[in-house]
């Protein structure tokens, strides 16, 4: 079972902004928007956070990791 992410300071990811129910808040493409990631389960939240908000080589092979980052290239 993995851990659950409690609080923020859990998260590695630098993108991430907040988890609201079944969704992840994260940083936009642009500085005027934020993207969301909702899950139908808490299960697949939960999992998504501990592969890539929570592992320090994870959280670049999130969906949305190449999406944001190009901003910053």
């Amino acid at each position: 079972m993995q851990p659950m992410l409690d609080t923020i300071t859990d998260v590695v990811c630098p993108f991430y902004h907040a988890q609201d129910g079944l969704k992840i808040k994260c940083e936009g493409f642009c500085s005027s928007c934020s993207l969301q990631i909702s899950f139908e389960r808490k299960e697949m939240l939960k999992l998504h956070q501990y592969r890539h908000c929570m592992d320090m080589r994870g959280y670049k092979k999130c969906p949305l990791y190449d999406v944001i980052n190009r901003q910053y290239e």
